[in-house]
């Protein structure tokens, strides 16, 4: 069995937002994905998945865990009989958000994990993936996950993709306003909380730049459509106040480089780099979270939640 659905908000006659969305069966693992998300009537996303969520030295699963997300693991939603996937429209002062939401709950060490993943959709144009983990049980152990978003974005369509990179210290101007540096090719970004210090894997040279940055918190990464007039979304990567490794990945689509491949551990995971030009193509960016569970066992350190932020320019 799987679910689906499809929203237009806030109104059919005048809507914000367009999209659809599926919780598919095994084999797939994808989470609760989006499809054709469109606001302001032009095209964000193509697709927009979570493939991959990996635990590391938790409780009762070994050194390594990968996680299995999809309808056979949801859970049924309370208030919504029949169904592992609620939609919900939210208020908050003078902005507002349509969201989609499914937990999933495993037993796991003696407790239980619970993973909640959303998708929030903003009024102004914000996209919020979000994945939120809570532990029941108390532990001195710690451990992390790595969640691993794909983000497929058809910018105004499928072609002419530029994807670019913020770094607020960078001197040398490439023509897309200051500190924006594009990134023709496939390439890693490894980002280090809380300094925001990076380091690549993927070209480098004087269109690309070192291989080594420090833009601190402020740094962004973008995808846009190089036919007038240039729209495009930004993608904010989240920083932790603890140390943290998280990664944006920038490469070209294929139809059939949707799934997580690769080793567990994401340092000697492959996801797809092998040089191909991005610029003119359609850009896919893969963008990696960092979730820790320290050993205090607090509450308030069960409670984890990791996601990008993705900001629109040009859609108004």
């Amino acid at each position: 069995m799987s679910e689906r659905g499809r929203i237009t908000w806030p109104s059919a006659s005048d809507p914000l937002w367009e999209l659809d969305w599926e919780l598919d069966p095994p084999p797939r693992s994808d989470g609760l994905t989006v499809r054709n998300v469109r606001y302001r009537g032009q095209q964000v996303l193509y697709r927009g998945s979570l493939p991959s969520l990996t635990s590391i030295n938790m409780p009762g699963a070994g050194q390594f865990h990968t996680w299995s997300l999809n309808y056979a693991t949801a859970e049924y939603r309370a208030g919504t009989p029949g169904k592992k996937v609620s939609v919900y429209t939210g208020y908050y002062g003078d902005t507002s958000d349509v969201g989609l939401e499914t937990h999933y709950d495993v037993p796991m060490g003696g407790g239980t994990q619970r993973w909640t993943q959303r998708w929030r959709f903003w009024a102004d144009g914000q996209i919020q993936p979000q994945l939120f983990s809570y532990y029941t049980r108390d532990t001195e152990q710690n451990w992390s996950h790595m969640p691993d978003w794909r983000l497929d974005f058809d910018v105004t369509g499928a072609s002419d993709d530029l994807a670019l990179l913020y770094d607020p210290t960078e001197t040398t101007g490439h023509g897309w306003g200051k500190g924006w540096i594009p990134e023709r090719n496939e390439r890693r970004w490894w980002v280090y909380s809380p300094e925001g210090r990076m380091h690549s894997q993927g070209p480098t040279g004087p269109s690309a730049g070192p291989a080594a940055r420090t833009p601190g918190t402020a740094v962004r990464w973008a995808v846009m459509d190089k036919a007038a007039p240039n729209r495009g979304y930004m993608i904010a990567p989240r920083f932790s106040d603890h140390y943290a490794v998280r990664y944006v990945d920038i490469v070209r689509y294929r139809g059939d480089e949707t799934a997580a491949v690769g080793t567990p551990y994401r340092y000697n995971r492959a996801f797809y780099q092998n040089g191909e030009d991005t610029e003119w193509e359609d850009a896919v960016v893969w963008y990696g979270g960092f979730m820790w569970h320290r050993e205090e066992g607090t509450p308030s350190k069960r409670h984890l939640s990791e996601g990008p932020t993705l900001w629109p320019f040009r859609y108004h």
